[in-house]
């Protein structure tokens, strides 16, 4: 039995994988350290990037990779069939919705995202909403024209929540949040007609802080050779290759728990891209080794804040 189809479309998603992780690092770098006068230069970048990205999971030679790895999987040993059977088919939903983008779209939607990012943190340092107003009704303009280009039977959020939340829908969301709905009001006026002292205003110095933060990643496995911990204006988790985690924090002198929560929610997220399939899996760059959800992606990071680091336990040791 030949493996060539399979293997030259391996090729293929490690090379498209190493092109995601360029356009990582320039995002890494634009919320960490870029100064702000490189944000135009920096939204010519990255919109280059995703229209090389866009190009190789639109090209004709990768359909042909599809169709090839898709008619040989009878081919393959029976206990191999159930794991590509399930990254084909996931591989073809985003081809087809890719191929349905005009690249000059996706093109305007990478600019617009860099500037509105340089905007809005000029606009939130200045509390100026007006400001970033324009950008923002820009990207909003350019998602409706995705969502009419996609042209899924589905709402605009419905459409635009897919790559982040496969088959949500309004009915489902109804679903989950109908018993929250019930229960939530009658637990919420409980807690606020409970009598309570007040609680305490005080301020932390940012250097305790960020020093808090470290002890608290170092306790909880954080290691320098594969991970780094910076600030940013806004916390998030990223990774830029298959050994390289990245995670963002936040110090707030009079939320001095605010840096400390954030580390620990961000670290949750990044432990679960740790706990991925790396270069060693044969699914390295394939859908069945990257993140299921972001509602799967929210629950390890919520339960690292929530569960552990605001627990009476966790409290009592820090």
């Amino acid at each position: 039995m030949s493996t060539a189809a399979f293997d030259q479309l391996r090729h293929h998603q490690r090379e498209t994988h190493v092109l995601a992780g360029i356009s990582s690092c320039l995002h890494w770098d634009q919320n960490t350290a870029m100064p702000p006068a490189g944000a135009a230069w920096r939204g010519e970048q990255l919109a280059w990037v995703a229209q090389q990205l866009h190009g190789r999971q639109t090209s004709s030679r990768y359909g042909e990779l599809l169709a090839d790895a898709e008619a040989g999987l009878h081919q393959l040993p029976p206990d191999d069939q159930g794991d590509w059977r399930r990254n084909l088919a996931l591989l073809r939903q985003q081809y087809e919705r890719q191929c349905r983008l005009d690249p000059a779209l996706v093109n305007a939607l990478a600019e617009a995202q860099a500037r509105g990012y340089s905007l809005w943190q000029e606009a939130r340092r200045n509390r100026d909403f007006p400001a970033f107003a324009p950008a923002l009704a820009t990207l909003i303009r350019l998602r409706l024209e995705q969502v009419r280009q996609l042209a899924e039977p589905r709402s605009p959020w419905e459409t635009l929540a897919q790559p982040f939340e496969p088959d949500i829908s309004h009915q489902r969301l109804g679903e989950l949040f109908a018993p929250l709905r019930q229960r939530l009001p009658a637990l919420v006026e409980r807690v606020r007609s409970a009598s309570r002292p007040a609680a305490p205003r005080w301020s932390l110095d940012e250097a305790v802080q960020q020093s808090l933060c470290g002890q608290l990643l170092e306790s909880w496995g954080f290691d320098e050779r594969r991970c780094v911990l910076a600030s940013s204006p806004h916390p998030f988790s990223t990774n830029l290759g298959p050994e390289d985690f990245r995670i963002t924090s936040r110090t707030l002198v009079h939320q001095p728990l605010s840096a400390f929560l954030a580390t620990a929610h961000e670290w949750g997220h990044s432990l679960y891209d740790q706990g991925l399939p790396g270069q060693e899996s044969p699914w390295f760059g394939f859908p069945l080794a990257a993140p299921t959800s972001m509602g799967v992606h929210e629950s390890q990071s919520l339960f690292w804040e929530n569960r552990v680091a605001r627990g009476r336990a966790f409290s009592q040791v820090w």
